[in-house]
């Protein structure tokens, strides 16, 4: 009796308890095509025991696959590659985890559906990115069958070596960022097919020092040659320039290679490409101890707004990359050329020498010659009225006449 009560016990907590609410689940795709990365980032409401995948094919067949597991800033993370070979049509995802609840062992499922299709689709190579160092990489493959332009998109958080990377059936290659801030917990990646948006999540934080050589003495110090294929030779190790806005100025950079090296690329990244032109004369093969030069013309069309141009010289190749610093200020003062040639200096005529004229005389106020006019005519009236009766001397006659009366 005590047997068919511990087996019928144990049939009811083995049963598989569809639990939606129990496991909150945030794939970032629910359409992928054939190949591609599977994401999702998910937290449990109970921690679990045990936890298994598998996915439902269209015809029911289960697939199990390899999924990898990691922890993003407070959530959990799981990633896994989708095989080529899965046709067109609606899945399944199964998640069964194992729980005590209630001090009785349950076992818990989660459901979560998904769609594949046939669209030109990339595989994530490098699903999970944690900033260690200045630079990092993300490798990307092709799975269709025609060219596909894969353009990263601007973050807050680095810089892409590439504007675009062109990836034929079946290629693979990086996207390299240089880090430009990684003082965060967690951002996301934004990579653009043309067909499809794709997000990578980065963990930022802090970037590990190279410590002085004398505190690892332990460690067997190799030459700094040695640790890298490709040395640059010019002075100061960047290019920092500053030109007027109607100025031009070309220059070239010099550059060692400390092996044979194969697949060279040398492009510019940044906003200076708005105004540096480069002129590759040897690309694709470098070979060891070899010399080699990269021009550089600064303001061709000698029409560049002010401003501060920067980005970097990149030199990729297939085990790694090196990269220069770009400066570029442009001032905005006119120049004193300008100045002194104006364009009406080419008329026959030179205006700029002044005529031997008299100056104009500057107009009167009316005003003023009204009053000029009343105190000239009150003048006049004075002088008339004493000269009306001119002063006469008296006569003899006159005198003695007074006094006879």
């Amino acid at each position: 009796m005590k047997a068919l009560i511990w087996i019928f016990l144990i049939l009811i907590f083995s049963v598989n308890i569809y639990a939606d609410n129990h496991l909150n689940f945030e794939p970032y795709y629910k359409d992928l095509a054939p190949g591609e990365t599977y994401q999702a980032e998910y937290s449990f409401n109970i921690a679990p025991r045990i936890k298994n995948i598998y996915i439902i094919r269209p015809n029911n067949a289960t697939f199990t696959p390899g999924p990898i597991f990691s922890r993003l800033d407070g959530e959990e993370y799981i990633y896994f590659y989708i095989p080529t070979d899965f046709v067109k049509g609606e899945y399944r995802l199964i998640i069964k985890s194992q729980h005590i609840i209630n001090g009785i062992l349950k076992e818990l499922v989660y459901e979560e559906n998904f769609t594949i299709s046939e669209y030109p689709g990339l595989r994530i190579k490098t699903p999970l990115i944690r900033i260690e160092d200045k630079e990092f990489k993300v490798g990307i493959s092709n799975l269709a069958n025609q060219i596909i332009n894969v353009k990263p998109l601007k973050n807050n958080f680095s810089i892409a070596f590439r504007d675009f990377l062109e990836l034929r059936y079946f290629e693979e290659k990086d996207l390299i960022y240089k880090v430009i801030r990684s003082d965060f917990d967690l951002e996301y990646l934004e990579i653009d097919s043309g067909f499809k948006l794709y997000k990578v999540p980065v963990i930022g934080g802090k970037i590990k020092e190279i410590k002085p050589k004398e505190e690892i003495k332990h460690i067997i110090e190799e030459p700094e040659e040695a640790k890298e294929l490709i040395k640059f030779l010019t002075k100061g190790e960047m290019i920092n320039v500053s030109i007027k806005s109607m100025e031009s100025k070309s220059g070239f950079v010099k550059f060692e290679a400390l092996d044979n090296i194969s697949d060279v690329e040398v492009f510019l990244s940044g906003n200076v490409k708005e105004i540096v032109n480069l002129n590759i004369s040897d690309i694709g093969n470098l070979l060891k101890n070899q010399e080699y030069y990269v021009s550089l013309e600064i303001n061709k069309k000698r029409d560049a707004f002010p401003g501060f141009y920067d980005g970097f010289l990149n030199i990729l190749y297939k085990s790694g990359s090196a990269n220069m610093g770009v400066y570029v200020n442009v001032l905005g003062e006119v120049t004193k050329e300008v100045e002194k040639k104006p364009e009406i200096e080419e008329l026959p005529i030179a205006p700029l020498v002044k005529p031997k004229v008299e100056k104009k005389a500057k107009p009167i106020d009316v005003r003023y010659l009204i009053v000029a006019f009343l105190i000239l005519g009150i003048i006049v009236y004075i002088f008339y009225s004493i000269g009306k009766r001119p002063y006469k001397p008296k006569s003899v006659k006159e005198v003695y006449k007074k006094y006879r009366k």
